[in-house]
């Protein structure tokens, strides 16, 4: 005889046939899954998921018994991945396990419960301020969500610390990072952890249109908690109140997406023990951080990885790697750009004409948008809400910024493109971190960035005072550090500086130093960005102005593309002094490259230019330049010629310095002939001028001629006295690239004077030096290594 138990269970759930049509509901579906991702054999299920046991599935899919939910996720989850093994298109919505949940639901209340299949109008289940269902309100995740494997590791811990109270996360970061797809993936993995459900709403608290109030948010909620939307209060207060004592003793997830403010979130957090609120927002809640305790996530654009996993979902298999990831960087690896340019592929057929179109920062986003109808502005039209919420100010301090080249810029530079000042400027750059649209690095050196889609966005909107502030202001900065690095150089010739800017100024070479090596990625983009805009005084004169950094330096990529730059500029003016400052300062780069062909054509250019722009100074350098390729050259004979040539336009010009210059030059030149003894004296009056002028590092470089022209001659301490002071003032001064070159001679002698180890790590130090600075002189410097050693 059945128990009392049983005997109701029958009644609840109507006859057998009753019980096995409700079963089949679900049944019909599941088979139909199973079909649609190739009919996968029983065994081949379990093979994905060992909790699939056949005889379970059998029962299941022919009606015989009614599943756990964690059944039909394992079976769904099960035929999805084989289909995509299989390679079979599966309906999306067969797919989607929060559709599957509410399946499930349905068929289990409607099997145990008679009343849930009277229809909702007639259920009592709201009169009785009960839910007719758990509520999981969670929209569909996006399908070609791909990685973000550390940013849901990192929600689960914050979301984990809940058991004194609810814990609160705010997910944050720039418009279109993909703030909400990651938040929602999470929500859907989690769900099952919050049996009494999963409460979602999108705030819009960035547009278009009002934000969503609280209030109604809570009107909202409130009854999908089994609350009778009948005695909802009226008041936010008591709205608020009402949620947390119906949330309370429960375990529910909240998802709340695109907040504007703490304001709009503070009222709608549950303060039960084991409740989760996830909070969306571009803004990073600060309020809400201090105030609730909330933890922060956030979120950054996609690393290279991912970026490449999703755009290979859509590209043509033809395009490479290489290709893909040059792809992801122009899209700043912002996924919804990334899914825009995916759509531009689509329709294109390959990456080739997006990548063209990408690759002028200045129409980046038409790019994007060319062809794809209104829905592909999305970039566009985010970044235009996220920015037309901020007060004018902050506008028009974002708009400033956007004139500083580079991607990277300090509250200094801002301040100059601004004309704002420091402090204004400083609490506007830290608003507008808070509101995600520029990031501060972290580093000692308090640097800021810029995405460049927002940069791409904000390009027509840049005041053309900031762009002339900001050109100003780096012209004016390099010129002083070039005199703290050189002051022998003399003035260089530019602009008045732009009214309101403050160039930096430097307390020595090393802090001119420091600065220049920072800044010059930005340095480097000022005079490409002046010659695209017309500003060709600036594209000529910057470089210009940084030939006493690059000269220090060594960094021949940034010399080579800035005097490149400084020569198209100089060439469209038709002025023969650019032309000639140009000429000599690519000359000199091509030149200690070993590119002679390319530097005497220049050195040969700027010293006709000189002539005839009636600069005899300038013309001296050029020819004393060219004097020393041909020592390069092995033509000391030309190199002597040429040389005391230089050494009469130099005397001509009435500049002692540039005379040393000249006269050291002239000594090395003199010591490959027959005229030691004239490259001593010469040197050593070189040396003197350098001193009297206080240049350290020229009378290194005389006293490194000097020490040279006295090996020549067997006088071997002397050699070695002269070229460890110079060794000495160039490591004082920082001059690697000299101080290496000197070291190999200094190397030279002690092997003449039997000293083999000392000679060994001297040669090995200069090794190190010219291969940490890419400098050809570094085969040279191995091979009298291989030879000592040997």
């Amino acid at each position: 005889m059945r128990s009392d138990a049983s005997r109701r269970d029958s009644a609840r759930a109507g006859t057998p046939d009753d019980r096995r049509q409700l079963r089949g509901a679900l049944a019909v579906p599941l088979r139909a899954l199973r079909a649609s991702s190739g009919d996968p054999p029983y065994t081949a299920l379990q093979r994905l998921d060992p909790t699939l046991k056949r005889s379970t599935v059998s029962d299941v899919l022919r009606g015989q018994s009614m599943p756990s939910w964690w059944f039909v996720r394992a079976f769904v989850r099960a035929c999805v991945r084989h289909a995509a093994v299989a390679e079979h298109d599966l309906d999306p919505a067969l797919a989607d396990l929060q559709v599957w949940r509410s399946r499930w639901i349905a068929a289990r209340n409607a099997l145990h419960d008679p009343t849930a299949r009277v229809p909702p109008a007639a259920a009592p289940a709201e009169a009785e301020g009960r839910p007719a269902m758990t509520p999981r309100q969670l929209p569909a995740v996006t399908r070609d969500f791909v990685g973000r494997a550390a940013d849901l590791a990192r929600l689960s811990e914050l979301a984990a610390d809940r058991a004194t109270g609810s814990s609160t996360v705010v997910v944050t970061g720039m418009p279109g990072v993909g703030k909400t797809s990651v938040a929602l993936r999470w929500a859907h993995e989690v769900a099952d952890e919050f049996p009494d459900g999963v409460l979602f709403a999108e705030l819009a608290g960035f547009g278009p249109g009002a934000p969503l109030r609280p209030v109604d948010v809570l009107s909202a909620f409130l009854p999908a908690l089994g609350v009778p939307r009948a005695s909802l209060p009226a008041g936010e207060a008591e709205l608020a109140a009402l949620f947390r004592s119906a949330s309370a003793g429960r375990r529910l997830l909240v998802v709340l997406d695109n907040a504007g403010s703490s304001d709009q979130v503070r009222s709608l957090l549950p303060a039960s023990a084991g409740c989760v609120t996830v909070v969306t927002s571009r803004n990073r809640l600060t309020d809400l951080v201090i105030g609730a305790g909330a933890g922060v996530l956030q979120v950054q654009p996609m690393p290279d990885g991912d970026a490449i996993e999703l755009l290979g979902r859509f590209v043509p298999p033809s395009d490479d790697t290489d290709r893909l990831l040059e792809l992801a960087h122009l899209c700043g690896h912002l996924p919804l750009a990334l899914r825009l340019a995916a759509e531009q592929i689509r329709a294109n057929g390959g990456t080739g004409p997006l990548l063209t179109g990408l690759r002028d920062a200045r129409s980046r986003l038409d790019a994007l948008e060319h062809g794809l109808g209104v829905e592909s502005a999305a970039v566009r039209t985010v970044l235009a809400s996220a920015v037309a919420v901020l007060p004018s100010t902050l506008q028009e301090t974002l708009a400033a910024i956007a004139a500083l080249p580079g991607r990277r810029f300090t509250a200094e530079s801002a301040t100059a493109a601004t004309g704002s000042p420091p402090g204004a400027v400083l609490a506007d750059l830290r608003a507008l971190q808070a509101a995600n649209l520029i990031e501060a690095s972290g580093s000692a050196d308090g640097t800021f960035a810029v995405h460049d889609l927002i940069r791409a966005f904000l390009h027509d909107r840049v005041p053309a005072a900031a762009r002339s502030r900001a050109a100003s202001w780096y012209v004016h900065s390099a010129v002083a550090a070039g005199a703290a690095i050189l002051p022998q150089r003399g003035p260089v010739p530019v602009p008045v500086v732009a009214d309101g800017v403050v160039p930096r100024s430097f307390a020595d070479a090393d802090d001119a130093l420091s600065w220049c090596d920072r800044e010059l990625p930005n340095l480097v983009a000022t005079v490409d960005e002046a010659l695209r805009s017309g500003d060709l005084a600036t594209a000529w004169q910057l470089p210009n102005a940084l030939l006493s950094y690059f000269d220090r330096r060594k960094p021949w990529p940034a010399w080579i593309a800035c005097f490149t730059t400084a020569l198209r500029a100089a060439e469209a003016l038709d002025r023969p002094a650019p032309i000639a400052t140009a000429s000599n300062g690519l000359g000199i780069a091509f030149r200690e490259l070993r590119r002679a062909e390319l530097a005497a054509t220049q050195f040969e250019r700027a010293a006709a230019a000189y002539a005839e722009a009636g600069e005899q100074v300038g013309a001296a350098m050029a020819l004393s330049n060219l004097g020393n390729l041909y020592v390069d050259l092995r033509r000391y004979e030309d190199a002597v010629t040429t040389l005391l040539r230089a050494e009469t336009h130099a005397r001509a010009g009435g500049d002692e310095w540039r005379v040393s210059i000249v006269l050291n030059n002239l000594a090395e030149a003199e010591q490959h002939t027959d005229r030691v003894h004239e490259a001593i004296e010469h040197a050593r009056r070189a040396a003197e001028l350098c001193r009297a002028h206080d240049d350290p590092t020229g009378e290194a470089a005389a006293l490194t001629s000097l020490g040279r022209a006295l090996l020549t001659l067997g006088e071997l301490d002397g050699a070695a006295a002269h070229l460890r002071r110079a060794i000495d003032l160039q490591a004082e001064h920082h001059d690697d690239y000299n101080r290496a070159r000197t070291t190999l001679h200094l190397a030279r002698v002690l092997d003449r004077r039997d000293e083999r180890d000392a000679a060994l790590e001297l040669a090995r130090t200069a090794v190190g030096i010219f291969d940490r600075l890419g400098a050809p002189e570094v085969v040279a410097a191995r091979a009298l290594l291989a030879a000592l050693a040997g």
